[in-house]
């Protein structure tokens, strides 16, 4: 029909397995990142998909322009470089998770000393460590392959007595839950961070990437993410002003 408003392009949106935000349940894409990405897109009369698939993969597809959008990405301005940045959608933290019996908990760097740290790297987990330790050689970090190599060696004793492992705080609570590791529990969180959408500066659906902006911002601000994040333990931050 002649004058008709054209169709809202649909958006691809790419991730990975990265629970507890993003995961794959019965074939399908699954989590509080996924909930919140229908919840916009249905108010915006937009039709999103989300497909997942190895990090390097996903990350390709989106900076190249093959996907509209990647999730779930740091909030800060080294990404901001690739891609058009959503508004922050969850709080967490980067922390320690310790053994119970050892007693040890992070307060400031000086906590650090004679200990041994596992962490997965590299990852922005692994620079934020090395940055925290900033040459203190009593300090010993192992950089492991995986989050979960770096929690079985911690719970196994293979780090020695005065140890912990630096992990995402809610990747660790949802890890040693699924790994049944109750003797390794939170021991301090050290810098506040936040996840967010991340809008490919390649993709042709500038529009309907900018519609998806404001709905979220709108989403955000009425509390509708907080309330889908409450139902999986987590916060989203502050709305933006």
């Amino acid at each position: 029909m002649a004058g008709a408003a054209q169709a809202a392009a649909p958006l691809q949106f790419v991730t990975e397995p990265f629970p507890p935000f993003n995961f794959e349940e019965n074939g399908q894409v699954a989590g509080p990142m996924v909930e919140v990405l229908q919840a916009v897109c249905k108010g915006a009369k937009i039709t999103c998909t989300a497909h997942i698939m190895p990090w390097r993969r996903a990350l390709a597809m989106a900076e190249s322009g093959q996907a509209d959008g990647i999730f779930s990405i740091l909030h800060g301005p080294e990404k901001a470089r690739d891609f058009v940045l959503s508004d922050p959608v969850i709080r967490t933290a980067y922390s320690f998770f310790a053994p119970r019996r050892s007693g040890w908990s992070y307060a400031t760097p000086r906590s650090l000393e004679g200990m041994t740290i596992g962490v997965y790297g590299p990852s922005s987990t692994s620079i934020t460590l090395t940055a925290l330790v900033d040459g203190d050689s009593s300090t010993k970090v192992n950089v492991e392959l995986s989050n979960f190599d770096a929690l079985k060696t911690l719970s196994l004793g293979g780090y020695g007595p005065q140890s912990a492992v630096f992990i995402n705080r809610d990747v660790g609570l949802s890890m040693t839950k699924s790994m049944n590791l109750s003797e390794i529990s939170p021991a301090g969180d050290v810098k506040q961070i936040a996840y967010c959408f991340g809008l490919s500066k390649k993709s042709p659906h500038t529009e309907e990437i900018a519609t998806f902006n404001r709905a979220l911002r709108q989403r955000l601000a009425s509390g509708e993410v907080a309330q889908i994040l409450a139902k999986y333990g987590m916060k989203s931050p502050p709305p933006s002003r």
